[in-house]
């Protein structure tokens, strides 16, 4: 799958990971199973990988607000201004200027007490958010996943 979320109760945070062919779509599709999953913790720190070799495909200004609108809908319904820091990861140079493209729309949005910050590295993005830098080897079933499916 190109998108999964993952929750790391023991860690406090929500995981994603973009891998293979990634258009925006996907990643909608990802977080409405995520959300509609009764693990999913609005208002959490949060880090998406990239992983090496995703392709984002499409993931153009429209496409990436449809994203912000999905999260944004959840969020609004959790807390009236939710605050929380989410480090995006991408250690390519030419995808680079998307997930910037992204962090800044989000930075504009309307979430004023959400900090974001684009991380080369998953450590350093897991010290950005004060975790562990083993924080991201919990195992746990994707949320929005069926039993079994994880």
């Amino acid at each position: 799958m190109p998108a999964l979320y993952d929750w790391s109760a023991e860690h406090g945070l929500i995981v994603g990971r973009l891998s293979g062919l990634v258009e925006a779509s996907d990643v909608i599709t990802a977080l409405g199973a995520a959300i509609a999953d009764g693990r999913y913790p609005a208002g959490e720190d949060r880090i998406t990988v990239v992983e090496p070799g995703a392709r984002l495909h499409r993931l153009e200004l429209d496409g990436l607000r449809r994203i912000q609108t999905v999260v944004a809908a959840n969020e609004r319904s959790a807390a009236q201004e939710p605050r929380y820091r989410s480090a995006l990861v991408c250690d390519d140079a030419v995808k680079r200027p998307i997930i910037e493209l992204y962090r800044m729309l989000w930075t504009a949005g309307p979430f004023g007490g959400v900090a974001y910050r684009v991380a080369s590295d998953e450590a350093s993005a897991l010290s950005w958010l004060g975790r562990p830098p083993d924080a991201l080897d919990a195992a746990s079933p994707p949320l929005g996943a069926a039993a079994g499916d994880g």
